[in-house]
């Protein structure tokens, strides 16, 4: 509620209001690992606790997106390259969420979730992510992203026939290819 708080208030653009935010979301993620992970990886005998961590972390991943937009764009003149780099990871890591929804098949009982929400939390890490590509400089090597976006789509391009959600989605996410 805080950070959805500034993000629209008008201290948005103050910079030093990042840190903590960081620090207070990276805190909370640690609490659902250890929660919801065995040794930070997913356990084989807690399928719905594991999916109740994915779920959670779109959450986080969405509010770093939100706090850090203002200052990811080296046109800005409060550009950040820490955001840039905060938004990037918070984009490939939603897009792998809504992978590892869609393929699973330990989450299959939960695939009814990319039919809407996952699905729309992908495009904005896809988003992002896609604006931080555009931004960097030209001699970096995008492959791997890209292929992580190339991989929504073609799951998406599946959904679109079983979700209304998802048949909005995809054209917006094939343009950003």
């Amino acid at each position: 509620t805080r950070v959805h708080g500034h993000v629209s208030g008008p201290n948005q653009l103050n910079e030093a209001a990042l840190g903590p935010f960081d620090a207070e979301i990276s805190a909370q993620q640690q609490q659902w690992d250890s929660l919801y992970l065995v040794n930070g990886a997913r356990s084989i005998l807690d399928t719905a606790g594991y999916a109740h961590w994915c779920i959670l972390q779109t959450y986080a991943h969405q509010l770093y997106l939100l706090l850090h937009r203002p200052f990811h764009h080296s046109r800005s003149s409060r550009f950040r390259p820490e955001s840039r780099d905060r938004c990037a990871q918070s984009g490939l890591a939603l897009l792998d969420i809504h992978r590892q929804f869609f393929q699973l098949p330990r989450l299959k009982c939960y695939r009814w979730l990319v039919n809407g929400t996952i699905s729309c939390n992908a495009l904005h890490g896809a988003v992002a992510l896609t604006s931080c590509l555009v931004d960097m400089p030209n001699d970096a090597d995008f492959t791997e992203h890209l292929a992580v976006i190339d991989a929504a789509v073609v799951r998406l391009e599946c959904l679109k026939r079983k979700s209304p959600a998802c048949s909005h989605i995809y054209p917006i996410l094939r343009c950003l290819q």
